[in-house]
């Protein structure tokens, strides 16, 4: 194992803690801290504005407050900001946003809601206060705990990127070496049906498009390759066709030989997997249709 397949599975194992630490953060931490703070918002709404409030929902950027036991009507409460102005002068105010419409002496949850949305405007000024200077820092101080998580995780993901890339580069380059020979490659992988009705998982010989020539019938389907002989750019290779196992020698351009390459890494890296997985996805719906 080279260099940089070592740092790439340290590299992996770290994204895979890191995302375990945030997972059980959020399930523990922020979890908790948004409870208490929608219960202390609540208590606060039920003391200070509309005693009839029956549940709210509080985070960063708004409240929703229910007036009834629906939460199709809720009231919201906006956080705004003047985004174009700098981080340092940057000030923050609310808007308050409704739904309208028509009530009637016997539409009696229109009214409950008509009334504690009067009440939220009587008070919204102290509603303002406190959202904007209590609840939202509450909210935002474990926020910017999990936002520093996370960018540790997507600082992690870009370096088994970049590592990645630098690993693609590196077997490129051994896959066009002179005596290089590849004797096949990734299985190709199908759910189909048997003779008997029945569906299956089977894995077959795969083979990758090499296109020799201009045209776009100058092409062979091969299932294995050696490379011969690498001079003036260009590459003479041995390959095994698809059908009959047939070597042919065949000269190819560098950019048909790296596109050739790319296909090969593609199919080993990607595609192969996802085939597998797609295959496997089927047939399991396949079994459950047996099962049902």
């Amino acid at each position: 194992m080279n260099t940089n397949h070592t740092i790439l599975e340290a590299l992996n194992a770290q994204l895979e803690l890191k995302k375990s630490e945030v997972t059980t953060f959020e399930q523990t931490v922020k979890k908790q801290n948004t409870e208490e703070v929608n219960a202390g918002v609540l208590t606060w709404m039920q003391m200070y504005v509309d005693s009839s409030i029956k549940s709210v929902n509080v985070n960063d950027s708004e409240i929703r407050v229910y007036a009834t036991e629906s939460k199709n009507d809720g009231i919201a409460i906006y956080k705004r900001s003047n985004w174009f102005s700098s981080k340092a002068d940057r000030k923050h105010s609310c808007e308050l946003s409704w739904y309208s419409s028509s009530a009637s002496s016997a539409d009696t949850e229109k009214l409950k809601y008509l009334s504690v949305l009067g009440n939220i405007a009587h008070c919204f000024l102290a509603v303002e206060d406190q959202y904007l200077n209590t609840w939202s820092k509450l909210l935002k101080a474990v926020d910017d705990q999990c936002s520093q998580m996370y960018s540790e995780i997507y600082k992690i993901e870009r370096s088994i990127s970049e590592v990645t890339e630098n690993i693609k580069k590196d077997t490129a380059y051994k896959y066009k070496q002179l005596g290089f020979e590849m004797t096949s490659f990734a299985k190709s992988t199908t759910c189909s049906w048997d003779n008997d009705g029945t569906r299956s998982i089977k894995e077959h010989d795969c083979n990758i498009k090499l296109q020799y020539g201009r045209s776009k019938w100058d092409k062979l389907y091969v299932k294995s390759y050696k490379v011969l002989s690498t001079t003036k750019g260009k590459y003479s290779l041995l390959v095994t066709q698809m059908h009959g196992d047939t070597e042919t020698t065949v000269e190819v351009t560098a950019s048909r030989m790296d596109q050739f390459v790319n296909d090969i890494l593609d199919w080993e890296t990607r595609g192969s997997k996802q085939e597998a997985e797609n295959a496997k996805s089927i047939y399991d719906r396949y079994l459950k249709t047996l099962a049902a």
